[in-house]
């Protein structure tokens, strides 16, 4: 089984539904950064918000990132984001 506590995780289609649950239960499950990636960057930045009100004891670092994941260039964007806000 794999383990969330203390890893990054980037969640797709994060900013509603499914893709927020999951995002919920991994600072739920102690991941301490995600990465919300979403088309739509008004709910993501609100998605990000909730995930770090729900996780200010623990300090998790959340952000949201505009992404299509049906454009390459986007996940790529998406990608160094990543890498430049978590060095990994």
């Amino acid at each position: 089984m794999t383990t969330i506590d203390s890893s990054i995780v980037v969640i797709t289609g994060g900013a509603s539904g499914v893709g927020r649950a999951i995002a919920l239960e991994c600072v739920r499950q102690g991941a301490r950064g995600v990465i919300i990636a979403d088309i739509e960057i008004g709910p993501a930045e609100e998605a990000a918000a909730e995930l770090r009100n729900l996780g200010s004891k623990s300090g998790i670092h959340a952000i949201a990132v505009q992404t299509d994941v049906s454009d390459r260039t986007s996940v790529e964007s998406l990608a160094a984001r990543a890498y430049a806000e978590f060095g990994e």
